[in-house]
């Protein structure tokens, strides 16, 4: 397997963060997403569940496996859009547009500057109140078995590239309001891989059983 420090050091040199370059946009991110603690909790659960997307894009690269690179580029480049991930949105734009006309191997110190957007974007995100959660809901067991279902059936659908926006609506009181929210603005904006995501962090996590 392809370690992207065994190329970090031919990987140009970094960019260096400033105001007007930061990893985040937070302005035009908040004013997408409606309030800031919904933007930090989406952010944060993107940037964790793809901190080794950078070394499975090299990998791929390495094995010239195109489409498949080219398939996690655009995911990554449709969250980075609608998450305010600047950086991270015009490296992966740069790397589709060389992909189909430069060797593989030569994107790969890209990749490592990539691997280092995703992590300093990871790194920006405030800490203070991040163990603060809502209060877990206390559901019945026929209600937990129901929402199980439910969540399952939705996250199905969504990967098919299907929206049942009736069975959204029955997870109202299922699932927590913020959880919720983050979905519907996932689906309203056609990101429906973190649509999913925030749909099967709350499936991983069952509330309380009365």
């Amino acid at each position: 397997m392809l370690r992207l420090d065994e190329v970090a050091a031919t990987a140009p040199e970094r960019e260096v963060a400033t105001s007007s370059s930061g990893p985040i946009n937070w302005t035009d991110a908040e004013q997408r997403w409606g309030n800031r603690s919904a933007l930090e909790q989406a952010l944060r659960h993107f940037l964790q569940s793809n901190q080794q997307a950078a070394e499975q894009l090299a990998v791929l690269l390495k094995e010239g496996q195109n489409a498949p690179a080219a398939a996690l580029l655009h995911r990554l480049r449709g969250s980075a859009a609608n998450l305010g991930l600047q950086r991270v949105e015009r490296l992966v734009i740069e790397l589709e547009q060389r992909l189909p006309h430069q060797a593989a191997s030569s994107l790969i110190p890209a990749v490592q500057v990539l691997h280092d957007a995703l992590q300093a974007a990871l790194a920006a995100l405030p800490t203070d109140g991040v163990a603060v959660n809502a209060p877990a809901l206390t559901l019945t067991s026929a209600q937990r078995q129901q929402r199980s279902q439910w969540l399952s059936s939705l996250i199905a659908g969504l990967k098919r590239g299907e929206m049942n926006e009736q069975r959204l609506l029955q997870l109202e009181g299922l699932i927590a309001p913020e959880r919720l929210d983050l979905v519907q603005q996932a689906l309203n904006d056609f990101d429906f891989v973190l649509a999913v995501q925030q749909l099967e962090a709350e499936l991983s996590a069952p509330p309380n059983e009365d």
